[in-house]
């Protein structure tokens, strides 16, 4: 069990890492990987169980979220806009994040019925120099990848 969670905790530790800050590793130029969707990425290398991901986060992604819903009892109509960095692989699954990513993040038709909005983008980092995942409420994205929600 132990070896189980050591593995997890590095498998990880990268990904976390990428979220917490710039990271200090050479990055591509942004002719040398160039997407307009998670078709034209390496999407998923099959390890076997108890093997590591071969695959190696090589550029970062900065993720957007909004969402609304009909107002509460105070008013509130849902929180501000927000960002996080991320890496460009699921260590996990071992598959591109971009892999599945606009089914991960569309709204249902009963959401939509029910009045909630919700629009989520994500964009590589280096396509949008300088920006803030802290900011609140986040600005939009810069050369959107991909885009899913029904308020975009």
């Amino acid at each position: 069990m132990a070896q189980i969670g050591w593995t997890l905790i590095a498998a990880l530790a990268p990904v976390m890492l990428a979220s917490c800050g710039t990271s200090t590793s050479a990055t591509p130029s942004p002719t040398s990987v160039v997407a307009s969707s998670a078709a034209d990425l390496p999407s998923t290398l099959q390890s076997s169980p108890g093997q590591p991901c071969h695959l190696a986060p090589v550029r970062d992604l900065i993720e957007w979220h909004s969402s609304r819903h009909p107002p509460s009892a105070d008013g509130s109509t849902g929180p501000a806009a927000s960002a996080v960095r991320l890496g460009n692989v699921n260590l996990v699954g071992c598959k591109s994040v971009l892999d599945g990513w606009v089914q991960d993040h569309s709204v249902s038709e009963a959401e939509t019925a029910a009045g909630f909005r919700d629009c989520s983008e994500i964009a590589w980092a280096d396509d949008n120099p300088g920006y803030d995942v802290h900011a609140i409420p986040a600005p939009r994205l810069k050369k959107v990848l991909l885009q899913a929600g029904n308020d975009c």
